[in-house]
């Protein structure tokens, strides 16, 4: 059987990923936060913040600097989000978490493409004020990021 992503963490990248995108398939309201130390096209997760903002939501995605702009195929699968009306900005941040309401996946595992056995850890936290405590530590670094 499937595990409930709620009750323990994943332990693979692919996983974890899988339960951030999880995550963001319940997005039903409100905006949409992600931040990763570094991103790409051709993950679960990529593929939910494009149809997100298609179908009219507010996507924003924050992402290292250092990282974006060392990795020419992350600033392109990056344009490509923004070409679609996602909000990106840049910062210091090298956070790993998605935001959706009161809910919040916290993980190891960057958005970007992996082996199928790369470490990495994900869960999901569906606790208000623990999101509140990550929403505001996103709107910090969001609020400092170009």
């Amino acid at each position: 059987g499937q595990r409930d992503p709620k009750q323990q963490p994943s332990l693979r990248k692919a996983d974890a990923l899988d339960a951030e995108a999880r995550l963001l398939d319940i997005a039903d309201a409100g905006t949409v936060r992600v931040a990763s130390e570094s991103f790409g096209s051709g993950t679960p997760v990529y593929e939910r913040l494009l149809r997100l903002k298609r179908s009219g939501r507010d996507v924003e995605l924050l992402l290292s600097r250092s990282e974006y702009e060392k990795s020419a195929p992350e600033r392109e699968a990056v344009s490509r989000l923004a070409e679609t009306g996602v909000e990106v900005r840049l910062s210091s941040t090298t956070e790993k978490i998605a935001i959706v309401g009161t809910t919040v996946w916290v993980g190891s595992a960057n958005a970007t493409a992996g082996s199928a056995d790369q470490p990495g850890f994900g869960f999901i936290i569906a606790d208000k004020p623990v999101a509140e405590r990550f929403s505001d530590q996103f709107d910090r670094a969001w609020s400092m990021a170009q």
